[in-house]
């Protein structure tokens, strides 16, 4: 059963990637599932022992996340991981008791 999961932003910062936001919190409301955001995408997550990397979007009302800015509320990143850095942010899901990822 999934109980948590976390959401990231990669690419350019358009407004589209913060309606997917928004679509998961709602979805993931609805479904009474733990949802988190990676700030920075994949960095935030490598780095997620840094405070602010990992921000708690359940209690967030969806339309508010997407009326907050012009786009990429979570920002975003084009890094691409290493294998040492995979296992790190394998490592940090774990730690975060994260269940599912979802990476737009």
């Amino acid at each position: 059963m999934v109980s948590r999961i976390i959401i990231g932003e990669s690419g350019g910062p358009t407004p589209v990637i913060d309606w997917e936001v928004a679509g998961a919190i709602d979805a993931a409301q609805a479904a009474g599932i733990e949802i988190y955001g990676m700030m920075n995408g994949l960095e935030g997550l490598l780095n997620a022992d840094i405070e602010g990397n990992v921000v708690d979007l359940t209690p967030m009302d969806p339309m508010s996340f997407v009326f907050n800015g012009p786009g990429a509320g979570l920002r975003t990143t084009r890094i691409k991981p290493e294998e040492a850095e995979y296992k790190k942010i394998a490592r940090n899901l774990a730690a975060l008791g994260v269940d599912g990822v979802v990476y737009t």
